[in-house]
């Protein structure tokens, strides 16, 4: 039996050269109890030290403080990282583990490359995952969710919370099917420093409270599915509630002439979603909308209150913000530019209450900005050099502010629409049919045609006046 070399009050320290089978061994359930263990000289020659509770059939009980410090490392578990054996198993087993603790446990992915061939499931609270950042990396081999979050069976997110994803690096360009994460019916979620590189199909998370995401890039041209990159959605009667998103970068295949085609969106808000904040986004060569607010999954109404704050886009396929449905919504410091046969933003008649803070909208084939919706303001916005023929438009055929025949109660103040290569037909036009319109001290000029084209045929409904033409 191993020998005790020095001993302390709650310690006993053995040399670093005794073998761990010794160490444990004890003559009596008393004598272990309370035991801890340590190498000689500061040295911990891989013994896992338990805080515990010895019973006397030989289980022990879990302090409460060990509860919520554990680390559960998959290479305990048998997996390899070594980038060419399967350790799809022996992940399973580590977050099989992890779930059967009262609290749950962080899953850790020391530096390698995981192969798995199958999804990752974790369905039990408080079990979250954790690499070293690029250095960790899970790479995917065919049609399968490569993580999966579900609270379905725990209750929603009432009874699924503090499942996060940190650190990791997945590569998913071996995949023939499935997204890179799923997420639904769970609560104070936290995705942070994760990339997703070369996705089959992207992220998507439902029914949800409290989530916050973080440094995430989805990089590279989809393949199938859904084929959105962050798809936000909701049930279709069940509020999902606060998300959070800070410096999420995507990326796919640049559109090079004509008019592309739309196969694929960045981040789309789908349905009953309430405070969605995105605060500094990046969208570029998306083949289809940068960002996408709609309700198309049959919910009593859309999005609610949304705020981007120093989004950008440029290069996309098809409008780089497209407006459907919102209640409530407000843009600061936008930059969106070069969208493909498109305007840069458009603002469908579902829209209302929506406000554009400054930023620019500039380059793209079509139009700077369409608005149909119901309340929307325009104060300090810059549009130039749109309706360019470079980006699939025609010069003199767009306009900066074009505001359609459907729209009402419309303010567009202290911009600037037309300096830059005159390539925009006009500043502003007003179609008829248009109710209520204010256009009033924004400078005009440098346009292909001139500063405004008013249609509106009933002069009640519009003032338009003080502006540099």
């Amino acid at each position: 039996m191993a020998q005790i070399a020095n001993w302390t009050p709650g310690w006993q320290s053995y040399a670093a050269t005794d073998d761990p089978a010794d160490i444990v061994t004890s003559p009596t359930v008393a004598a272990a109890i309370g035991t801890k263990v340590d190498a000689q000289g500061g040295q911990t020659e891989n013994l896992l030290l338990l805080e515990a509770l010895l019973e006397i059939n030989g289980s022990f009980r879990r302090t409460l403080e060990a509860c919520f410090l554990d680390w559960v490392n998959v290479r305990q578990f048998g997996a390899l990282g070594d980038g060419s054996t399967d350790d799809t198993a022996a992940i399973r087993l580590a977050i099989s583990y992890a779930q059967g603790l009262l609290c749950g446990a962080t899953i850790y992915f020391p530096p390698g490359q995981y192969k798995v061939t199958g999804g990752l499931s974790i369905t039990s609270p408080h079990v979250s995952l954790q690499g070293q950042g690029q250095a960790s990396q899970i790479v995917g081999y065919g049609a399968f969710d490569t993580v999966t979050i579900d609270g379905t069976n725990a209750g929603g997110p009432g009874g699924m919370y503090n499942n996060n994803v940190y650190d990791l690096y997945f590569e998913e360009g071996n995949k023939t099917g499935g997204k890179c994460l799923n997420m639904l019916q769970l609560a104070r979620i936290r995705i942070m420093r994760v990339t997703f590189n070369n996705p089959y199909d992207g992220m998507k998370i439902r029914h949800y409270n409290d989530v916050v995401v973080e440094q995430v890039v989805v990089d590279g041209p989809l393949r199938g599915g859904d084929n959105i990159r962050f798809l936000i959605t909701s049930l279709t009667t069940t509020t999902s509630d606060v998300i959070t998103i800070r410096d999420f970068g995507m990326g796919g295949s640049a559109p090079t002439s004509g008019t592309p085609t739309i196969r694929a969106h960045g981040i789309v808000i789908d349905g009953l979603c309430n405070t969605v904040c995105i605060y500094k986004a990046y969208a570029t060569c998306i083949e289809g909308h940068g960002y996408w607010l709609r309700n198309t999954i049959g919910a009593p109404a859309g999005p609610g209150y949304v705020q981007f704050d120093g989004i950008e886009s440029d290069f996309c396929a098809a409008s780089a913000l497209q407006i459907d449905s919102v209640a409530t919504m407000d843009v600061f410091k936008m930059s969106l530019e070069d969208t493909w046969a498109a305007p840069n933003i458009y603002v469908g008649a579902g829209a209302k209450d929506v406000g554009f803070h400054g930023g620019k909208s500039s380059d793209a084939g079509q139009e700077g900005i369409v608005i149909h919706g119901t309340r929307v303001t325009v104060n300090g916005t810059r549009f130039f050099s749109n309706s360019r023929a470079e980006r699939g438009g025609t010069v003199n055929t767009y306009d900066g502010v074009a505001i359609g025949a459907d729209a009402q109660h419309v303010t567009v103040t202290g911009a600037s629409s037309g300096p830059g290569n005159n390539s925009q037909r006009y500043g502003v036009s007003i179609a008829n049919g248009a109710q209520c319109t204010v256009v009033v001290g924004n400078d005009l000029t440098s346009n292909a045609s001139g500063g405004v084209l008013n249609n509106a045929s009933n002069s009640d409904n519009f003032v338009v006046t003080n502006n540099l033409q």
